[in-house]
């Protein structure tokens, strides 16, 4: 169903009471949201309410990124990624994060070519303040923040590049760190899909490093 429209405006207008409400039940809401059917609408329609309870979230609104590898702006490209994930709340809320730090690492080239290099260290430490505002627990925060510190790092297709990360990340870990990479591709610009089939071919070799009792 559709909200009314007249408590959509109330909601709009009236959104600075949100400072009012606890951390943890503003943090209980923002995980319902992620584990919902349609994040997506939400955080479309409602830049200002979410920026409300998560300040580190709008500058990406209507960020332009000059990038050949995407369509869309800093926070429609995040909308987009959190879409095309599977309703896992770490997953979706590393997927959040993922890009917040873009804005402030923002470059641009000779050519005009937006560059964002070093941005995953800065949404690193914006989620981290996030997360610690909110009250999230220890271990979704710790696994959060991995994600978000290697959601751009490469993962080689080799039996011993594979083994490295299980040692580092664990195999859930692991596993979500490719749910990661696969919806980020996802909301790239379509020429740039064809790493679908990589990220496929690294489940395929995980799962046989792992029957190989390889670790």
């Amino acid at each position: 169903f559709d909200i009314d429209e007249a408590s959509a405006g109330s909601l709009v207008r009236k959104r600075g009471l949100l400072v009012h409400v606890s951390a943890e039940r503003v943090r209980e809401e923002l995980l319902r949201l992620l584990r919902g059917t349609a994040p997506a609408a939400v955080l479309r329609r409602f830049p200002s309410v979410i920026g409300t309870v998560l300040p580190e979230l709008t500058a990406m609104v209507g960020f332009d990124q000059n990038n050949p590898h995407h369509l869309y702006d800093v926070y429609e490209h995040t909308i987009r990624s959190v879409e095309a994930a599977p309703p896992d709340p770490v997953v979706r809320t590393a997927l959040l994060f993922h890009d917040s730090g873009k804005p402030a690492s923002y470059t641009e080239d000779e050519q005009g070519v937006g560059h964002f290099r070093g941005h995953t260290a800065v949404s690193r430490q914006l989620a981290e303040q996030a997360l610690a505002r909110l009250k999230f627990d220890k271990a979704s925060s710790v696994r959060i923040l991995a994600l978000i510190r290697y959601h751009d790092a490469a993962v080689s297709p080799t039996p011993a590049s594979l083994r490295r990360w299980l040692n580092r990340l664990g195999e859930e870990g692991l596993r979500q760190l490719l749910l990661v990479k696969a919806a980020d591709n996802l909301a790239q610009h379509p020429a740039y899909h064809v790493r679908q089939a990589e990220i496929r071919r690294l489940e395929t070799l995980l799962d046989e490093v792992l029957a190989q009792r390889q670790c």
